[in-house]
């Protein structure tokens, strides 16, 4: 995009530009006209700005891309099957030149990127990078615009001799005059008409199937004229060598074109799908949603309480295996999906991390547990907002894919009708809305996980966007917090009763719901939460040494009455027998004042496993280890204490395993970017001139020397990024010569190398900057 273009733009226009591509304004924001044309014709900006534009948008851009260099708009109708003022099509282009991906040439001195009243009628040229989005665009050759210029002079006038044209004398005109003729689809259709039948066949079946043809496939020599059909075609322009392999051909898109004939259109779809709806209560879809939302944040807080207790073994990336993850969708009463997406957006809070192969919680979850449901909720709900991929889907897309515009668009169609739909309309119509942002190795399936998230969190309640869902749209952080009210506050009291249950309606605090799970086994869940207490679950309790006469007291005062007398008498009974058998470890040792007790251990059947014997009326001995001898003796029914050597009782206590989260190491200041109205007035005020008189810093100029391959605005990125400490993509050429895009922080310069801390690798890397091709801004 040339700078007098964007110039011409003015305040107005530019400020607008710059809010709809808001990634080539992060720091450090451009100094000049021309650093802002370069960013805009940066191919992962381009990429950006096709996620955001709708199908048939998408559609006309990559039949401007099979068209090649500057078609006219009547071409461009043409190929879609429209006319040339179809409102649709000027629709399409209108986005496009918003978001500086086309400009127009409607005759007069200068290209129009912003569209002025009327329809688009000029020539048209389609951004270099947007071009290349596509391989190959709606399956056809390259245009001849991009074979011809690399041909020599000499080549060139060949093809104009066998096409009986005469040849100019300069390459550019004979360029020209190959253009005209070949992209004249009446005038292809009549040279190939001249050829054989064989070589029509073959012509036929290239531009219907789009393949490249291999120079193996036919005879090299024909008897009749000693010329290869192949050769023929070649001659005459219709065939040309691949750029890529010179063992095959491939024919140009205008002659494709032209052979299809004439009745070949590009897919155009300017509506969008209908989506089926009916009328709902909204009381109904509050309800739904928070019901549903409820019962996900208790299997937030059951999971990652069991990974507290014991750290869930996970691979590397997270991912708990399928036997993992059904063990602990049976523990929680959830399905495998549901646990998927609990764990993975747990990740993504950081309130989970993985250490040592396995999952524990961080110490970021301890301070979530105390905040209000309705303030969880939220911070769950907008850490999956912004998630770049689908929760709960096994399988892991490229990290560089990002398909939260999907999730964005299916809810804004869901949310426009202001009823119930069908999930899978809204679907398909938010693929329609943003079809570039659905990676190609993400199935309908996936776009379908997409939805049932938002059933699962609440985002949607009986089939319409609720309205923690709407308060995404918009944005509203406080919206958000205040649509999970009804979840209810925490509970801090329970309700005790005289069958040795306790129940707790609402949502227990988390000191509360700790000691419940100690000291009882929980058996429902829900609206209301119920545990049960047994001698088994007591004697828990005091095994991890909770004193007897403490937990009465912690009991009683979260009881919301009385302590049942059912339920001390047991607590008591389960203390005056716990602590009776004392256990050493020989390997092990059993001792006892009470010598019969000792007696009927050691005859008991159900504990011959251990192999004990008696080394004294009071003292046991058993080869077992010590933790697998108190287990046997626990599951016997035996209340055996843990003791040391010196006589002192050894107290099993629990232990709340906690994690570093994995973005810990992200220190880096992130960019930001910049206010599109400021930056607009800064930049039309300043001159590119004046740019280049503005010295480079001290870093730009030590990077210069080593870093060939950077333009000004790559090396003045990357400087600002050594000097501001802010995290920066690369995209690197490694040693074995393959490509690789990183996001890269904490970089510090040491002569002709980066040292920093690679995202990509989780771990300090080294990268020569000779190798360093591009670098961009990071602003999330």
């Amino acid at each position: 995009m040339d700078t007098a273009t964007l110039r011409r733009l003015g305040i107005e226009g530019l400020t607008d530009l710059l809010a709809l591509r808001p990634d080539v304004t992060a720091e450090p924001a451009p100094r000049s006209l021309q650093e802002l044309s370069a960013r805009l014709d940066n191919p992962r900006s381009v990429v950006r700005a096709l996620h955001q534009v709708d199908l048939p948008t998408l559609q006309v851009c990559e039949a401007l891309a099979a068209l090649g260099d500057q078609p006219s708009v009547k071409d461009l109708a043409h190929l879609m099957g429209v006319r040339s003022r179809d409102e649709d099509l000027q629709r399409c282009l209108a986005v496009l030149r918003s978001y500086a991906l086309v400009t127009e040439d409607t005759g007069g001195n200068q290209p129009r990127l912003v569209a002025d009243h009327g329809a688009t009628v000029g020539t048209l040229r389609l951004v270099a990078a947007a071009r290349m989005a596509w391989d190959p665009p709606l399956g056809l050759g390259p245009p001849l615009a991009d074979l011809l210029p690399d041909r020599t002079v000499d080549a060139l006038g060949k093809m104009l001799l066998a096409l009986n044209i005469p040849r100019p004398r300069l390459k550019a005109e004979i360029v020209d005059a190959l253009l005209a003729a070949l992209g004249d689809p009446e005038r292809v259709r009549s040279i190939v008409g001249h050829g054989d039948d064989e070589i029509q066949a073959i012509l036929a079946e290239t531009a219907e199937t789009g393949q490249a043809i291999s120079k193996f496939d036919y005879p090299a020599v024909r008897a009749k004229n000693n010329v290869s059909p192949l050769d023929w075609a070649v001659a005459r322009g219709l065939l040309f060598v691949s750029m890529w392999d010179n063992t095959e051909l491939v024919m140009p898109s205008e002659v494709m074109l032209a052979l299809r004939d004439g009745g070949f259109t590009a897919p155009f779809e300017p509506r969008r799908p209908e989506v089926e709806h009916w009328p709902v209560e909204p009381a109904l879809v509050a309800q739904d949603s928070l019901a549903a939302a409820g019962r996900f944040l208790r299997l937030v807080t059951e999971i990652l309480d069991q990974a507290g207790r014991k750290p869930i073994p996970s691979l590397k990336s997270g991912r708990l295996n399928v036997q993992e993850r059904r063990r602990v969708a049976k523990t929680v009463e959830a399905t495998a999906a549901e646990v998927n997406a609990v764990v993975r957006l747990a990740l993504s809070a950081e309130l989970l991390a993985v250490t040592d192969k396995a999952l524990s919680p961080t110490e970021a979850y301890d301070d979530w547990r105390l905040l209000d449901p309705a303030d969880q909720l939220a911070n769950l709900l907008s850490t999956w907002w912004t998630l770049p991929a689908p929760a709960s889907p096994d399988k892991v897309t490229h990290p560089d894919l990002d398909i939260s515009p999907l999730r964005r668009n299916i809810l804004r169609v869901a949310a426009a009708t202001g009823e119930a739909v069908n999930g899978e309309r809204a679907v398909t119509a938010g693929f329609w809305a943003a079809p570039a942002c659905w990676p190609d190795d993400l199935t309908s399936d996936d776009g379908w996980a997409t939805w049932q998230e938002a059933v699962l969190l609440g985002v949607i309640g009986a089939e319409a966007v609720s309205p923690a869902g709407l308060a995404l749209l918009a944005e509203d952080q406080d919206g958000l917090r205040k649509a999970f009210d009804g979840v209810g506050e925490t509970e801090h009291t329970v309700r005790l009763q005289t069958d040795l249950t306790a129940v707790v309606s609402g949502t227990p605090s988390a000191q509360l719901r700790a000691l419940l799970d100690l000291v009882a086994d929980r058996e429902t869940r829900g609206t209301a939460s119920t545990w049960r207490f047994s001698p088994a679950s007591v004697r828990r309790a005091l095994d991890s040494g909770y004193p007897l006469e403490d937990l009465l007291g912690d009991l009683e005062a979260a009881a919301s009455g009385s302590l049942p007398q059912p339920l001390g008498y047991l607590i008591r009974d389960v203390g005056r027998t716990h602590g009776g058998i004392r256990a050493v470890e020989v390997a092990c040792c059993l001792r006892s004042e009470d010598a019969a007790l000792l007696t009927e251990i050691v005859a008991d059947r159900r504990l011959r496993a251990l192999g004990l014997w008696t080394l004294a009326p009071t003292v046991v001995a058993s080869p077992r280890p010590l933790a697998e001898t108190l287990d046997a003796l626990r599951t016997a029914g035996f209340a055996p204490v843990a003791e040391s050597a010196d006589g002192v009782p050894m107290l099993e206590r629990v232990v709340h395993h906690r994690a570093d989260p994995a973005g810990k190491r992200r220190t880096a200041t992130v960019s930001r970017t910049t206010d599109p109205a400021e930056l607009a007035r800064l930049l039309l005020a300043s001159s590119d001139h004046d740019a280049a008189l503005t010295p480079p810093s001290n870093t730009t100029n030590l990077l210069r020397p080593q870093a060939r391959r950077l333009s000004d605005s790559d090396l003045r990125i990357l400087a600002d990024a050594i000097d501001e400490q802010r995290p920066v993509s690369i995209d690197y050429v490694t040693q074995n010569g393959g490509h690789s895009r990183r996001v890269i922080e904490q970089i510090e310069l040491d002569g002709a190398v980066l040292h920093a801390y690679c995202r990509l690798r989780e771990d300090d890397r080294a990268f020569t900057l000779s190798r360093i091709l591009s670098v961009e801004p990071v602003t999330d």
